[in-house]
C-alpha cells in the first residue's frame, strides 16, 4: 500500500473505500476474494436414501473419515470443511450437510458403500460331530479375542453356540471364515491322541477317602505346591475337587510335571516313571472302600502300585481284655 486507505460501512451494508487508487483496486480486489470464499464455504444439505447398508452405521464411517480429512487439511494450512452426517432411522437414509465443494464427493462415497452383499459370504453354520459346541466357541474367543482389538488385517470373528443342535454360527469375513473352518475341522475330532484309563482299586484294609487325600496331597505338591489343597478327602489339584471341572486358569498354570516311584526297600520291584501327574484323577467310594482312577495308561502302572504299597495291615496290634465286674 503506498497511502492510507480507509473503508466505511453504510447503513445499507455497502462499503465505501477511500484512498489512492492503486491502493483502493487492490483493496477491492482482496474483498472479492473474500466474498468468493465464504460462497463455497456456505454449506449445502441433500437427503441420500440407503438400500442395503444401515444409516446409523454409515453416518458414523463418513463423519470419522472427514474428520480426519479436515484434520489432515488443518495440518497442511487449508480451509477445514465443516461436514455433518444424521442418520435417519425410518426411513433408511441419511442427511449430508456439507460445504457444495465436498457435497458431491460425499455422496459419491455413500453410494459407492451402500452395495448388497451376499449373506452366504459373512456367516456360517458349522455342525460339530464329536466336539462339544460350547467348548470350541469359548477355544475360537480365546484364540481370536472377540476380535476389534486385534491390530492390522488380523483374523476377526463373533461366535455363537448352539447347544441344542452342537453347532456354531460365525460371523467373519470372506478369508477369515476359511482360516476359522480349517481350524474348526482340526478341533472337531472323534478321537484324541491321548488316551485315559480308568480303573477300580478295592481296598482291603486302608480306609478310602484318607487314602485319597493322601495320594493327593503328595501329587499335588508336585505339580503345584504354591497352592494349597482345599477340603478333605476328594480335595483335587488346583482347588477344585477331584474328577471335577477345574478352570481354564487353573489347567494353564499347573506344571506338566512326572513322578518317579522307587520301589520299598527290600524288594525287586523297579522304579516306575508317570506320565503327565495333572492328567491324574481320583474318586474315593466310601460304601465300597474303593478308589476310582482315572489316568493315562503309562500313570496307571504307577497308581497301582501307589494304591498297594500302604493298602496293608496295620503292624500296630490293639490288644482288648474283656474284665468282668463283680
Amino acid at each position: 500500500m503506498k497511502g492510507e486507505v480507509k473503508i466505511e460501512v453504510l447503513p445499507d451494508g455497502r462499503l465505501v473505500v477511500i484512498g489512492n487508487e492503486e491502493d483502493v483496486a487492490k483493496v477491492m480486489e482482496l474483498i472479492e476474494l473474500l466474498e468468493a470464499g465464504e460462497a463455497s464455504t456456505v454449506p449445502g444439505l441433500e437427503p441420500l436414501i440407503l438400500k442395503h447398508v444401515n444409516s446409523e452405521a454409515l453416518a458414523v464411517l463418513l463423519t470419522s473419515v472427514y474428520e480426519t480429512l479436515n484434520n489432515a487439511r488443518s495440518q497442511a494450512g487449508q480451509r477445514s470443511q465443516t461436514v455433518t452426517v444424521v442418520p435417519v432411522v425410518k426411513p433408511n437414509a441419511v442427511l449430508i450437510l456439507a460445504p457444495d465443494s465436498d457435497l458431491r464427493a460425499i455422496i459419491d462415497l455413500a453410494m459407492e458403500l451402500d452395495q448388497p452383499v451376499d449373506p452366504a459370504t459373512e456367516f456360517e453354520i458349522f455342525r460339530l460331530k464329536h466336539a462339544p459346541a460350547g467348548q470350541v466357541a469359548t477355544m475360537l474367543e480365546d484364540i481370536y479375542q472377540e476380535g476389534q482389538d486385534r491390530p492390522g488385517l488380523s483374523t476377526r470373528m463373533t461366535v455363537y453356540p448352539n447347544v441344542r443342535t452342537n453347532s456354531i454360527v460365525v460371523q467373519a469375513r470372506p478369508r477369515d471364515l476359511q482360516e476359522i473352518a480349517a481350524l474348526i475341522k482340526k478341533m472337531d475330532l472323534d478321537s484324541a491322541s491321548s488316551v485315559n484309563q480308568l480303573r477300580v482299586f478295592q481296598l482291603k484294609h486302608a480306609i478310602a477317602e484318607e487314602l485319597s487325600e493322601t495320594i493327593n496331597l503328595a501329587i499335588q505338591s508336585v505339580i503345584n505346591p504354591a497352592r494349597q489343597p482345599t477340603g478333605s478327602g476328594v480335595g483335587g489339584f488346583g482347588g477344585g475337587g477331584v474328577g471335577g471341572a477345574q478352570s481354564a486358569q487353573q489347567l494353564r498354570d499347573v506344571r506338566s510335571a512326572v513322578l518317579e516311584l522307587l520301589p520299598d526297600v527290600g524288594t525287586k520291584d523297579g522304579k516306575v516313571v508317570s506320565g503327565i501327574l495333572s492328567e491324574i484323577r481320583i474318586n474315593p467310594d466310601a460304601r465300597t472302600n474303593s478308589l476310582v482312577v482315572t489316568a493315562p495308561e503309562r500313570s496307571m502302572v504307577m497308581m497301582k502300585r501307589l494304591i498297594e504299597s500302604p493298602d496293608k495291615p496295620t503292624s500296630v496290634v490293639a490288644d482288648i481284655k474283656h474284665f468282668l465286674l463283680e
